[in-house]
């Protein structure tokens, strides 16, 4: 519980809005001021286990639900517009063609023999969805509230991830370890308290908490807040200058990424999508595998070497890109479709 603190915001990371109908009335109980602070880390728990993360929002004091509210909407204000619309378009069209092909990629011979991949593809587009509904309007993430997308949109982003986890049974959520832990008091004053967490393999963590604006927190997140705001302040304060020198760096990649992706778009029978996909596939495997370290053998016919596909996404015989594939991302056709 060293770094507990960080418990309290991970959704925060994600930005999102919500509808103009929400408050953050309609975002459940607060853990009552007056409470322990083992009271209210298991509150958190409790929450976090029930698919309810607006429970961080409410283990926060007013000033720092402030604080970060006005973070989201200085990154928004900030933001050219172009460029925002230009990133999230990217993920608008791999959305698109996630929902739009569901059928042509369930039947696609190398999806289809990967029971993992073919049920992960549609929770991906899902998932997608989510984040392109909290995140796609830059004018709404200028009137952000954390309480009330963290009860819609990070509630939701949540149930998501968990479903993707869930396809991988032998691979243990981050956050196992603080579920299953015995947390309890070692020691506390009105204003100050230690509290001890006990894992399962027997290992124990104490962490010291202070009663900050009625809310129980870290010390050391209490400690180092007001700095944290102040560098995450300055860092977007030179943000539009970041952002233009970014500017053509970001149009070219998403030149080159929507003009990849055409193909894939434009499918109108399974032939044509599954050689648009083994096109994409050829391109993109030789990179994994230089990144890697170089080829590894084998790899997709036509790709000259890379990586040897993991079992069951095999490519089916006659699967080839075509001749008239790009060789490369640099060669596909720029100016595809958001």
């Amino acid at each position: 519980m060293k770094n507990l603190s960080l418990l309290l915001l991970p959704a925060l990371l994600l930005t999102g809005c919500s509808s103009e109908t929400e408050t953050t009335a309609d975002v459940g109980p607060t853990a009552p001021s007056e409470d322990t602070a083992q009271a209210t880390m298991e509150f958190i728990r409790t929450g976090i286990q029930e698919g309810r993360p607006q429970v961080l929002w409410h283990a926060m004091p007013e000033s720092y639900q402030n604080d970060v509210n006005g973070l989201v909407q200085q990154f928004a204000e900030n933001m050219d517009a172009e460029v925002w619309e230009q990133s999230i378009g990217i993920v608008k069209t791999i959305h698109s063609i996630l929902v739009d092909k569901a059928d042509f990629f369930a039947a696609n011979q190398m999806v289809a023999s990967n029971e993992q991949m073919k049920e992960a593809i549609p929770m991906i587009g899902e998932l997608l969805g989510t984040i392109i509904d909290g995140a796609g309007d830059l004018e709404k993430l200028k009137s952000f509230d954390g309480g009330s997308f963290l009860a819609t949109s990070g509630s939701d982003v949540m149930k998501h991830i968990d479903k993707l986890n869930a396809l991988n049974p032998g691979q243990e959520s981050p956050l196992a370890a603080f579920y299953s832990a015995k947390i309890e008091t070692v020691e506390e004053t009105d204003t100050t308290a230690t509290l001890r967490m006990t894992k399962e393999d027997g290992t124990t963590e104490e962490t010291n908490f202070v009663k900050h604006d009625g809310k129980w927190l870290p010390l050391e997140m209490v400690n180092e807040w007001e700095e944290n705001m102040k560098s995450a302040r300055e860092s977007l304060a030179t943000m539009p200058d970041q952002v233009q020198a970014a500017r053509m760096n970001v149009t070219m990649a998403s030149a080159m990424i929507n003009g990849a992706l055409t193909p894939l778009k434009d499918a109108a029978t399974q032939e044509q999508f599954d050689n648009a996909l083994q096109g994409i596939a050829g391109q993109l495997m030789p990179m994994m595998g230089g990144a890697m370290g170089g080829g590894m053998g084998g790899g997709f016919p036509g790709m000259g070497g890379g990586m040897v596909p993991p079992g069951g996404m095999e490519p089916p015989p006659g699967s080839e890109p075509p001749a008239d594939a790009p060789e490369s991302l640099g060669d596909a056709p720029a100016g595809g479709d958001n």
